[in-house]
């Protein structure tokens, strides 16, 4: 490989990074969300921004999934039938 094959690898790989990192961030963001919108007892929102945590984000996922189960034994699956 030539320093520009290496040097445009490096930058993919860069870009690559800094996606991940950029869904993670926005993963965390949504499951915070729920929690608050939980511990206010807005489940319906609670429910919505748990849907939405990216499975790349594997801890925060498991657990919203959690949640999402949770949730719905609670009854908050009639707003999604109503929506």
């Amino acid at each position: 490989c030539s320093a520009r094959q290496l040097q445009r690898i490096l930058n993919q790989s860069q870009e690559a990074g800094l996606e991940i990192i950029e869904r993670v961030m926005i993963s965390k963001s949504q499951f915070t969300q729920g929690q608050e919108a939980e511990k206010n007892q807005d489940f319906e929102m609670a429910y919505y921004y748990y849907s939405k945590v990216d499975k790349i984000d594997s801890a925060r996922y498991a657990c919203a999934q959690h949640k999402l189960l949770d949730l719905s034994n609670k009854g908050t699956s009639n707003f999604r039938e109503n929506s």
